[in-house]
């Protein structure tokens, strides 16, 4: 559905020239939720604005439905960008005009008859949630409110692809799961294929299928959700991952790992363990204590679940005689987990750093 094929894009400043994005290939299947997920920089609002060409690539082409919109003429162009709605962080809604007319506004735009804007605006405004609210304005609408405004209007011209920059970021939690909801609704009820650009892992894991993680204006991650959740390889994916998930521990428990294993190394063990899928939901714990005879503490962890399969991140620490530490570390790695050994590297004042190697 969609394609960008060795995308660049850089602007010049008064301090020179910065690069945007770099080198850019991603292929977007018809009909799924792909999310595109980066801190502030990283050149996720410059790709979305390329794939309906607001902004144009220095170098590469993007290609939307089969159609290369770099090489389409104005007029084409135009006609092209009606199959791509769009709907934003600050909502963008004309305060002049109700609810019934924001949504109805890029139909009146493209020539449209009364009869045909009141034949698409009325199931729009019934999808979204809103018919009781057709006549009010903007300033009587909560945040939610005006953003399935957005997502109506965005929806007025039977768009092939939807596309959102950061469009929850301006709104309270439980108002970002009901318009997460509502565009996961859409998706299936309708077939787009969604775009949604974010800086919060929780909103690619509510309802994205696959995921690139931008940095510096490179894709240095790219994946089904749920193996970029269970399996991050780069350090930014990690830390968003982290920050969801709990993978970064407190520095209390730093500090507890490192005086606990510098007083009796060889007998103690502390280890991550990542669970995964029908593995979650296994006793792996006391059978690791029964069958090599140790202790455990659960010292930190959580389970969650993505797309309704199942995942756990806990820190653990094994207690016992070194020789079944071994072997118990290494009767994990045959059990399809995940597993990386924390040993104490260094600790001055507040600061304490684990080194991490694979189990």
């Amino acid at each position: 559905m969609i394609e960008l094929s060795s995308i660049s894009k850089r602007y010049a400043t008064p301090q020179g020239t910065v690069t945007a994005l770099e080198g850019i290939d991603l292929s977007i299947r018809e009909g799924e939720i792909f999310g595109v997920i980066g801190k502030s920089g990283a050149g996720k609002s410059t790709l979305i604005r390329l794939i309906n060409l607001l902004e144009r690539p220095d170098q590469g082409s993007v290609r939307v439905a089969g159609r290369d919109l770099t090489a389409l003429p104005p007029a084409s162009l135009r006609r092209a960008r009606q199959e791509i709605g769009m709907i934003f962080q600050h909502f963008n809604l004309l305060a002049t005009r109700t609810v019934f007319e924001n949504i109805a506004l890029p139909l009146e735009l493209r020539g449209e008859s009364k009869a045909a804007i009141r034949a698409a605006v009325e199931p729009l405004l019934e999808l979204v949630g809103l018919t009781d609210k057709r006549e009010r304005y903007p300033s009587e609408l909560s945040g939610g409110q005006k953003q399935r405004v957005g997502i109506a209007r965005a929806l007025a011209t039977q768009p092939r692809v939807l596309l959102s920059d950061e469009a929850t970021s301006a709104l309270d939690p439980e108002t970002t799961r009901s318009i997460l909801a509502l565009l996961k609704d859409i998706n299936a009820r309708l077939g787009l294929t969604i775009v949604l650009i974010t800086h919060e892992m929780s909103v690619i894991k509510e309802v994205a299928d696959r995921v690139a993680v931008l940095e510096h204006g490179k894709v240095i991650e790219l994946g089904p959700v749920y193996d970029v959740f269970t399996r991050p390889r780069a350090e930014i994916t990690r830390r968003f991952v982290g920050e969801l998930v709990g993978g970064d521990l407190p520095p209390s428990l730093l500090r507890q790992i490192a005086n606990d294993t510098a007083t009796d190394p060889a007998r103690r063990r502390v280890l991550r363990i990542l669970f995964t899928g029908g593995a979650a939901e296994s006793p792996v714990m006391s059978t690791l204590a029964r069958r090599f005879d140790l202790d455990f503490n659960l010292l930190h962890g959580r389970l969650d679940e993505i797309q309704g399969r199942a995942f756990g991140n806990l820190v653990v620490e094994l207690l016992g005689d070194p020789a079944r530490l071994d072997a118990a570390v290494k009767y994990l790695a045959t059990q399809q987990l995940g597993v990386e050994s924390l040993n104490h590297e260094q600790e001055s004042g507040d600061v304490v750093r684990l080194d991490r190697a694979a189990g």
